[in-house]
């Protein structure tokens, strides 16, 4: 048996309703325990806080394709008082979720301190303590199914996931399915095709308020932006000296794919196997981004692992401009060129579009793309991320997904410390 750590919680039963109970056993505790259990070995995948992902350094990695996360109020992650926040003298975070508690402390000390006290004092206690504790001018954390049915004297409340929203403009992920490395890929399968069929069978399965919470507060997808959003807090707690803001996803290999074409051609090329132009386009139009990018990572790791990587100056690399009005054959033709140059280094940039905006592809999300694809595709060369082009946030996100050492820098001391935190150790920046 399978033995899957869960926490009781309503929003979790529909990424569980579907698995096997012939093959999997359910082990229940409140989300820090199910981490530690995890962590212990007590089972073999968890839908665990990401706040101990990114605090407890866990060797695992994420599932990716569900989570439980929100993008705007979330209803069940509150600051909870008798008072208004403006008079709230200490605030208990309790101790059943880090990761609120940590949310808790990143939006009081920043967006929402011109609400609170100067004074105000923050205090972490013990799991299920906090609303015993609360009344008068002492609020508390207060999450899942206890916050959903608050007694009545907490006329005061800050939602958490609004808070999230209104200062990030990104979802907010709670919780995600994690496992060791070696978990065995059938199980990273059952999990993603049972969240799937669960999240689609919502209304079939509550009514009332229960169904207007599962279905317009919680926000089960992992996609893109629920990633981006991920990537936001784990950098905002490797800022603040709380986490470490790192979190790797299972190769698509490993995956049960949401577009069996696309998918099983990106785990072809993966495997080396040659591919048409026809193919690649596929995999470069229609590959979810989380595959792709998973699937860059494994990629550079298997040419370079944590070595240093040498390269010369940016104007030695050879360049990719997504925005000029390319197409993707445009773009895949570019790449598969490289091979005859062999540069010493490629590189991918965002160009200002031409005409109306979104009319060209060249978001932040199209560079990602195509930084991956230039990994898988490209030449066995250092894939630059250039902080002088991409910004450093987007070079640092680059630098997690395939991307190997940094271009040229005004701050070389900045760069080290950027490209480290992500996890490369630099040999040069120009």
């Amino acid at each position: 048996m399978i033995r899957v750590g869960l926490v009781a919680y309503l929003n979790a039963e529909p990424l569980v309703r579907a698995l096997d109970p012939e093959r999997y056993t359910f082990v229940p505790g409140h989300p820090d325990a199910v981490a530690r259990d995890l962590a212990r070995g007590a089972v073999d995948v968890a839908l665990v806080p990401v706040g101990a992902i990114f605090g407890d350094r866990l060797d695992v990695r994420v599932v990716p394709g569900w989570c439980i996360g929100c993008d705007g109020p979330v209803a069940s992650v509150l600051l909870a008082g008798e008072t208004a926040p403006e008079a709230w003298t200490e605030v208990l975070l309790d101790g059943v979720s880090r990761t609120s508690a940590l949310l808790a402390r990143l939006l009081i000390s920043g967006p929402l301190a011109r609400r609170f006290r100067s004074d105000v004092v923050i205090r972490d206690v013990p799991p299920g303590t906090g609303l015993a504790g609360a009344g008068g001018t002492v609020a508390a954390l207060t999450i899942g199914d206890a916050a959903r049915g608050l007694p009545p004297r907490f006329r005061h409340t800050v939602d958490l996931g609004t808070a999230w929203r209104s200062w990030t403009g990104l979802p907010f992920v709670f919780a995600v399915w994690a496992g060791r490395p070696d978990l065995d890929p059938g199980v990273v399968a059952d999990l993603r095709a049972a969240g799937a069929t669960g999240t689609a069978a919502i209304p079939a399965h509550h009514h009332g308020a229960d169904l207007t919470y599962l279905s317009q507060n919680i926000r089960y997808s992992l996609d893109d932006r629920a990633l981006m959003g991920l990537r936001r807090f784990g950098a905002l707690l490797a800022e603040r000296g709380l986490g470490s803001g790192h979190f790797a996803l299972f190769g698509p290999g490993r995956l049960q794919p949401r577009d069996p074409t696309a998918s099983m051609l990106l785990a072809r090329l993966l495997d080396g196997a040659p591919l048409s132009l026809d193919e690649t386009s596929r995999i470069a139009d229609d590959a979810p981004l989380v595959d792709l990018l998973a699937a860059a990572e494994l990629r550079r790791s298997a040419l370079f692992g944590d070595a240093p990587v040498r390269w010369g100056t940016d104007s030695e690399a050879v360049v990719l401009a997504i925005g000029a009005g390319e197409t993707t054959g445009d773009r895949l033709r570019q790449i598969a060129a490289w091979h005859l140059l062999a540069p010493p280094a490629m590189r991918i940039v965002a160009v200002e579009a031409q005409g109306p905006v979104g009319t060209t592809p060249n978001t932040a999300t199209d560079q990602l793309r195509w930084q991956a694809l230039a990994r898988l595709l490209g030449p066995a060369v250092p894939l630059v991320a250039a902080e002088a082009t991409e910004g450093t946030g987007m070079a640092q996100l680059a630098l997690t997904f395939g991307a190997d050492t940094w271009g040229s820098t005004s701050d070389p001391i900045r760069a080290d410390r950027e490209i480290r935190e992500a996890g490369r150790s630099p040999q040069a920046i120009a």
